[in-house]
């Protein structure tokens, strides 16, 4: 015997069915959202990485791509913001900020003693929004100790 399914049977399964298929559907959203952000910080975090690795490449505190802005060579000197759009061909920004952390980084002499700061912070093309900052220091004849 063939049992037939009633209107409010199926309008009742296809209610639970709904009921169960919006959390999933969010889910599914969320994770999309997700990825796609997770790829994007990866992005500029490889950006970031291959910038200061450049710049450890260099091997001298006083490369023109480390000044900065020194109006004597005994001052401290300014920071100076260098900003690469476009880094490497990418749809990122790179923004290299260095900075005299202590000492005096405008004399070339090889007793004086200086820290520098380098930011290299990464956005998305037209953004402010940061995706990405990474920070490290440059030294150049600085005692730790003794």
């Amino acid at each position: 015997m063939t049992r037939a399914v009633t209107l409010v049977e199926l309008i009742i399964t296809i209610a639970i069915a709904a009921i169960l298929a919006i959390p999933a559907a969010l889910l599914l959203t969320q994770t999309m959202g997700a990825s796609v952000q997770s790829r994007n910080t990866m992005a500029a975090l490889s950006l970031a990485r291959a910038e200061l690795e450049r710049l450890d490449a260099l091997n001298a505190f006083f490369n023109t791509v480390l000044n900065v802005t020194c109006a004597t060579p005994t001052s401290v000197g300014t920071p100076l913001t260098t900003t690469m759009p476009n880094y490497g061909g990418s749809p990122y920004d790179v923004i290299r900020i260095v900075s005299c952390q202590t000492g005096n980084c405008c004399n070339v002499a090889t007793n004086s003693q200086g820290v520098k700061r380098i930011v290299v912070t990464v956005r998305r093309n037209g953004t402010t929004a940061t995706v990405c900052r990474l920070i490290t220091y440059r030294t150049k004849h600085v005692n730790l100790g003794g």
